[in-house]
């Protein structure tokens, strides 16, 4: 019996670049510095390498605009070349709820995302991972805890994911 391919995917927003910092967002001017959340260049990196190689994606809710900034701020930072993600894996879409769609296209079996309101819709993903979540969302969708894990920091995600160094 042949065991399904790892496949892991990210959201961006919140979880690769900081949320609204110092009056500084995805929608400000000087989008491209808003900064990577610490440490995620190092942990992507090590999850590609030592665990899930080209199975690897990034998947992110946006419309024309922010996905144009998006682009941006992945180039500005060099991230592909940084963590070793693989740039045609990255899939956009324009509501929330799409997102499920594309991880079982994709066949993830992975995801992270800030977002708790989406994790609950992601079905067919086994290892749901919310990152720094919000107080609100958690008070909105608690019932829905159970389903996911809850990270604090990049490390903790490594940690999870990858054997002890």
């Amino acid at each position: 019996m042949r065991l399904k391919t790892e496949k892991i995917g990210f959201d961006i927003g919140g979880v690769i670049f900081e949320r609204d910092k110092k009056n500084i967002s995805i929608f400000s001017p000087r989008y491209l510095e808003l900064l990577p959340v610490p440490e995620v260049f190092e942990a992507l990196s090590r999850i590609v390498n030592e665990r899930f190689r080209d199975d690897v994606y990034l998947v992110s809710k946006c419309g024309e605009e922010v996905r144009r900034r998006t682009l941006n701020w992945l180039s500005h930072h060099d991230f592909f070349r940084h963590t070793g993600i693989n740039p045609n894996h990255l899939e956009f879409c324009l509501e929330h709820w799409e997102k499920a769609k594309i991880c079982e296209r994709l066949g993830l079996t992975h995801f992270v995302d800030d977002r708790l309101e989406v994790l609950k819709d992601l079905v067919t993903v086994p290892y749901r991972y919310l990152f720094q979540p919000r107080t609100f969302e958690i008070e909105s969708f608690k019932e829905r805890l159970p389903m996911v894990r809850i990270l604090r920091n990049w490390n903790e995600l490594a940690d999870e994911l990858l054997p002890p160094r």
